[in-house]
């Protein structure tokens, strides 16, 4: 039978009949399933010599070699948009923060202001940040190994970042959130201070969710009034509670932030 091309579709790590953990793609999917979109993973395998991902071609002489991806990308996720619009040009674009840019920009997530969009840049970039700095953590000796292979000092790394730098950040992402809630009771608002959610808030919320998942105790204890609201404010969203509750959401890896 004919199977009509899905407007939506998702390149990721984590092979396709799988998606054991949520991986850098969960940034995407949050947006989709708050707008409600239905969206398709790609069959193709993201390693080898033939893959459209640089990072995972197996060395410089593979990665020289003629692209497969429409466009050069390094590594998932990445997002093919086929427009339903006749004679639409389709869309690949790689990279977390640019695909959430764009993600925000075709479902009515875009920032309304040049301020706004300043301020939704500089939040979707410090979240990057914070999570490719935790990531580093479990994988201190080999970034590209595996956890298991060097759990003992990615454990010890990971205890010293949850003590110091994981705090900093966590009160960082708190100024973030105050500077656009409710003065006195930190009822939440979009935190780039314009009439609606962004991007930016989606991934503001991951990053809290990630730190809440993978280091529940810090997350328990730490003084963060307006973030802990903005976070719950967020998952609470009916579209994105009931992709939570879904056999559509995987698990949270447990050693990655991922």
């Amino acid at each position: 039978f004919f199977r009509p091309m899905p407007e939506w579709t998702l390149f990721l790590f984590d092979p396709t009949e799988k998606r054991t953990f949520k991986g850098r793609a969960e940034f995407l999917r949050l947006l989709l399933e708050d707008a409600s979109v239905p969206y398709d993973y790609a069959p193709d395998d993201v390693e080898g010599p033939a893959c459209h991902f640089d990072a995972f071609r197996g060395g410089a002489e593979a990665v020289a070699a003629k692209a497969t991806a429409p466009v050069p990308a390094w590594a998932p996720p990445a997002l093919l948009h086929h427009p339903p619009e006749k004679g639409a040009e389709s869309v690949f674009v790689s990279q977390v923060c640019a695909c959430m840019a764009y993600l925000g920009a075709q479902l009515g997530y875009a920032p309304k202001t040049n301020a706004e969009a300043a301020r939704a840049n500089q939040i979707a970039m410090s979240v990057w940040e914070f999570l490719t700095e935790g990531y580093a953590q479990f994988h201190p000796l080999d970034p590209s190994g595996a956890y298991q292979d060097q759990k003992e000092a990615a454990d010890k790394q990971a205890g010293i970042w949850q003590a110091g730098r994981l705090q900093e950040w966590l009160q960082h992402f708190e100024k973030i959130v105050v500077l656009s809630c409710h003065p006195y009771t930190y009822e939440p608002k979009p935190v780039t201070a314009g009439p609606g959610l962004t991007y930016a808030d989606f991934m503001l919320f991951h990053a809290l969710d990630a730190a809440a998942a993978q280091f529940p105790r810090t997350w328990e204890c730490i003084r963060l009034s307006a973030a802990k609201q903005f976070h719950a404010w967020m998952k609470q969203r009916p579209k994105l509670a009931a992709y939570f509750a879904s056999d559509r959401c995987p698990s949270w890896a447990g050693n990655s932030m991922m």
